[in-house]
């Protein structure tokens, strides 16, 4: 038999048998199953074990017992699992039971009563409906599922409220989270706190006062934040429950984002408003939107503009209607116009704009395009005016005779002027755009900055070659310059150039010209020093020969012609040096101090014949060991102190050295020197002093015949001092005389740094008498510096009342220098009157005399002098004397002779020479000579040197002598026939057949002195080299050291 329910599960508890029996078949026949039990306690253990739908018992006492009730249904929380329905009781009472023991039974927890013996009857019908409700409650709770399921996984809360006491009783999972409350501690809780905004009593909803239909509102959470929603809330009947369904969607992303795009228009529209170039949106052609840069570009309001068409910020309808056309309608294509147009303000006057715009929505016009505007009326006005400029300028160009163009970064040429076209024949429409390689300028390419920007430095006075277009090369000197903007970009170039073609070829043939008058001076100074060297040379060896006074005399004047003589030839020399380019500085290291008293004691004889007081004096505290041309330097100054003893016929001449600290190019190691000249000659008019320096002037035309001279000194001077690095001037004393001064850059040497000291052991205190008061400053300075206390007398009878005052106080001087020329008592009249004086312990007396006076030692020795200085006094002569003195004498007189002046030091000054002529003896020396004057002055002097000498007429006979003879060294004539000395030189080097040693010392002889004659005598293979005339300490010098150096091997 079969049933409309599902089958059912029934646990039976009976003690009939034959009722238990029953009950199986009659459950079989409906499909249930049956499952019997013995005992109450067995039942209740089936029961919490497995599940089942019915219980059928016998036992009363069964119905004692606490069931479980059903608590699945469509209100469960959220994640609550459905109830199984609990079982029902049924009780099989005995067929006598009274109706009161039936109605015990249901109130004793029984579900139903059965008679007993009912199988057949009563139960059948009992288990159908008991089936069908089963199926009933299982298609209720699939129902549940599926609801609870959808409100689950929506993301709308949803919560149920109880009408009548505002108590939540369900909420889906999505409430759960946005309240933050666990589904199961939400039911129960009032809804006014979570819920509701409103601060009104009761429900809102229930009480009329809200209408909620996706209206705004918040939710709270229980830490006090509340979350913006969207809320409905429906009053519903749920069972005839009255209930709210209270819906709500989280809203605060979409408030965020609200917000964020509302700050990003406040941005956008602050941008807008305080941009510097006008905007205006345009929707079709009415303005929409402006900004104030806009309203104040032209002179309106916004509300003029919002709403009105452009056209009234157009200079005129045809202008605005031109626009339109050409502009506004290609932003329909998709393109951003660029475009300058001019607007007008609203006083009229016209607004230069560019204009760059775009349509909001392309194709489509009508939903809006923007303009951005800048104002560049300045802009204009400048291109207006620098265009003007550009014309002023380029005409100003055209009527320069400078030929102008410039080029871009890619060295395309884009402007000439009218110079260019007539010196190249191009025209302007021949070259403009084209690159400037078409004017093939040679020796320019590699240096132009042009081609190197990152290089760049502007050519300035270069002269190179260019081709004009008829193909004639053109000689230009031209400027370069590269054009840089504000970014340090190059923009352009700038080049000028003027054609010199005909002034190259002048200049080719004035140096053609050059050349043969140098090469003319250079045969000149041959031909007259190779006599010169046989006059120098015999007058040197006859003046060792015994000669009487007259004899001696004509020799010393024939010497001195021979000296002024070679001093011409060696200022026209030094001057074809300097026009031609060809007078270089040769440096080394020397010293100052010795140098200048060098230079100084050179013309110190002329002086002394003129009786003019000759003083040197440098700065105590000036470094003294340098680096430099020490030779030109002593020329220089030997030029100007020799001038000025020429030109001063009585009084003085000082000459003094100061350091000179950075005048703009000195450093820590480099200084400066400052020499002066200063005398009471004759002087230089004011107007004279300007052409002073320049070649063959001398200050007025009388002063040649009056003094003699070239008038090139001084131009040489100036070129040796441009050379240098110096500078040079003079100008006019205001007692009498003149001054001359030389500035001059001087490194130190590395050892040089400070003056040696000068140790005075023996002298504490020194006095100096001099009439000049000059030569006494001198003196009294260089003295103070090596410590030594210096007082100073005008004259002898100054000086004996200082020396009885200076014994009295017992500070008596050591040392007593004394002039030998002065007004009232001389020299030696003092020194008598100091000896008489009878002074314990009596001074040293040193006599100052002129240089080259040669002295009465024994008239010195009866005056108290014991020793003598020459003047101008050398600090190294006026040092060794100090070094060199004993204690102070105890009374007047001194056993010797009178010391000679302290000789300077061997190395002192240009071609010095400390070799003895017998370190040269037992040498054999070849002199190859076409000049039997040469010849013979030659080995003479090589005789008196102790040195045997052989000769050869020419070259091709010095080369026969050397194959035939051994010889130490070769001097060499340079110009000979036949053969000429500098090939002579290159055969030996090159290892004639027959000579032993191809590498025998050669020094040339030559009567040549121009600059490079040295470098190709020194080419040829020679050693050394000798100008003509020859004297014998140069000769020494020279075989000194190249004879040393084969000795040696160096």
């Amino acid at each position: 038999m079969s049933h409309p329910g599902p089958a059912l599960s029934i646990l039976a508890l009976l003690a009939d048998e034959q009722e238990l029996a029953g009950l199986i078949r009659l459950a079989a026949l409906s499909g249930h199953v049956v499952h019997p039990v013995g005992s109450i306690q067995e039942c209740r253990e089936a029961l919490l074990a497995e599940r089942h739908d019915v219980v059928i018992s016998d036992r009363p006492q069964l119905g004692d017992r606490p069931r479980p009730k059903a608590t699945g249904s469509h209100l469960a929380p959220a994640g609550a699992q459905a109830v199984t329905p609990a079982p029902q009781f049924w009780l099989v009472c005995p067929s006598d039971a009274t109706p009161e023991q039936g109605r015990a039974a249901l109130a004793g927890g029984f579900d139903e009563v059965l008679p007993a013996g009912s199988q057949d009857w009563a139960l059948p019908s009992r288990l159908a409906a008991l089936s069908r409700l089963r199926a009933a409650e299982r298609t209720a709770a699939a129902i549940e599922a599926e609801n609870r399921l959808i409100r689950d996984t929506i993301q709308t809360g949803v919560i149920i409220v109880d009408a009548n006491t505002l108590t939540i009783i369900d909420a889906n999972r999505t409430a759960s989270e946005l309240l933050a409350v666990p589904g199961d501690r939400l039911l129960g809780r009032g809804c006014k706190d979570l819920l509701c905004s409103d601060p009104g009593e009761g429900c809102p909803v229930l009480n009329g006062r809200s209408n909620y239909c996706g209206s705004p509102s918040l939710i709270r959470r229980d830490d006090g934040s509340e979350i913006p929603v969207l809320k409905t809330v429906v009053p519903v009947d749920l069972g005839g429950r009255a209930c709210l369904f209270d819906c709500f969607v989280d809203v605060s992303e979409q408030k965020r984002a609200e917000l964020r795009l509302q700050e990003t228009l406040d941005e956008l529209e602050a941008v807008f408003e305080s941009s510097l170039v006008g905007i205006m949106v345009l929707q079709n052609r009415i303005l929409t939107k402006v900004n104030r840069r806009l309203c104040d570009m032209f002179g309106y309001a916004p509300e003029e503009l919002i709403g009105d068409g452009p056209q009234k910020l157009h200079l005129s309808h045809e202008k605005f209607v031109e626009f339109g056309e050409r502009y506004y309608w290609r932003l329909a294509e998709h393109e951003i116009c660029e475009v300058e147009y001019p607007l007008r303000h609203r006083s009229g006057r016209p607004v230069w704009c560019l204009f760059s715009g775009k349509a909001l929505a392309p194709p489509n016009l009508a939903k809006g395009a923007v303009w951005i505007i800048t104002d560049i009326t300045a802009r204009k006005r400048q291109e207006l005016e620098l265009n003007e400029a550009k014309e002023h300028l380029q005409r100003v160009l055209d009527t320069a005779a400078t030929a102008v163009f410039t080029v871009d970064v890619d060295l395309t040429i884009t402007s000439i002027n009218r110079a260019f076209t007539e010196i190249t024949g191009y025209a302007e429409e021949e070259v403009l755009g084209r690159k400037c390689s078409l004017l093939n300028g040679d020796g320019c390419r590699e240096r132009c900055p042009l081609f190197d920007l990152s290089r760049s430095e502007p050519i300035q006075e270069k002269v190179c070659t260019m081709r004009a277009k008829d193909g004639r090369q053109l000689f230009v000197r031209k400027n370069a310059q590269v054009l840089w903007d504000d970014y340090g970009r190059a923009t352009a170039g700038i080049e000028s150039f003027v054609d010199i073609t005909e002034l190259v070829t002048a200049r080719e043939l004035a140096e053609g010209s050059t050349r043969a008058k140098a090469e003319f001076l250079a045969n000149m100074s041959h031909e007259i020093r190779t006599p010169m060297n046989g006059i120098v040379g015999l007058v040197e060896l006859l003046s060792a020969t015994s000669l009487d006074v007259d004899q001696a005399e004509y020799c010393r004047r024939v010497s001195n012609s021979a000296d002024g003589l070679l001093a011409i030839i060696n200022d026209v020399l030094d001057i074809s040096k300097i026009e031609a380019g060809k007078l270089q500085l040769d440096t080394g290291e020397f010293r100052l101090r010795r140098l200048v008293e060098d230079a100084v004691e050179g013309v110190a004889a002329g002086a002394a014949r003129k009786r003019l007081e000759l003083v040197c004096s440098l700065a105590p505290d000036l470094p003294d060991r340098r680096r430099g041309d020490g030779a030109r330097l002593r020329q220089v100054l030997v030029n100007l102190i020799g001038n000025a003893v020429k030109f001063t016929p009585a009084g003085e001449v000082s000459v003094r050295v100061d350091g000179l600290r950075d005048p703009g190019h000195g450093d820590e190691h480099s200084e400066w020197i400052r020499c002066e000249v200063r005398d009471t000659g004759i002087g230089i008019p004011e107007d004279k002093l300007l052409h002073l320096f320049e070649p063959f002037t001398q200050a007025d035309a009388s002063t040649t015949r009056r003094f003699g001279g070239t008038g090139l000194g001084l131009a040489i001077v100036k070129q040796l001092v441009g050379l240098m690095g110096g500078r040079i001037g003079a100008h006019r004393l205001a007692e009498a005389g003149s001054c001359f001064w030389v500035a001059v850059p001087l490194a130190l040497a590395d050892a040089g740094l400070e003056i040696p000291p000068c140790r005075a052991t023996s002298v504490r205190r020194a006095l100096v008498v001099d009439d000049n008061a000059t030569s006494r400053s001198a003196l009294m300075e260089l003295l103070n510096a090596w410590n030594v206390e210096t007082a100073t007398a005008a004259g002898g009878d100054e000086a004996l009342a200082m020396l009885r005052q200076a014994a009295d106080e017992g500070r008596s001087p050591e040392l007593v220098l004394v002039d030998e020329h002065m007004p009232g008592l001389d020299g030696e009249q003092l020194g008598r009157r100091i000896l008489a004086t009878g002074l314990t312990p009596c001074p040293r007396l040193v006599m100052l005399s002129d240089l080259g006076v040669v002295p009465d030692t024994g008239r010195l020795r009866q005056a108290g002098f014991s020793e003598r200085l020459a003047k101008p006094v050398r600090g190294e002569a006026l040092c060794a004397l100090l070094s060199s003195l004993p204690l102070p004498c105890e009374r007047a007189g001194v056993e010797g002779p009178p010391a000679a002046a302290a000789p300077a030091d061997a190395s002192a000054g240009v071609g010095a020479c400390a070799a003895a002529p017998g370190e040269l003896a037992g040498h054999r020396v070849l002199v190859v000579e076409d000049n039997a004057t040469n010849r013979l002055v030659a080995t003479k002097l090589l005789r008196n040197l102790g040195i045997e000498s052989v000769t050869a007429v020419d070259g091709l006979d010095g080369l026969a002598k050397l194959r035939d003879g051994t010889f130490d060294l070769v001097l060499m004539d340079v110009q000979m026939p036949e053969m000429d000395g500098l090939e002579a030189c290159r055969r030996i080097r090159a290892g004639e057949p027959g000579i032993a040693d191809p590498r025998i010392p050669i020094v040339a002889l030559t009567a040549h002195a121009m600059t490079g004659d040295r470098e190709i005598c020194l080419a040829a293979g020679m050693d050394d080299y000798l100008t003509k005339p020859i004297t014998l300490a140069r000769l020494r010098e020279v075989l000194v050291r190249r004879l040393s150096r084969a000795k040696t091997g160096v």
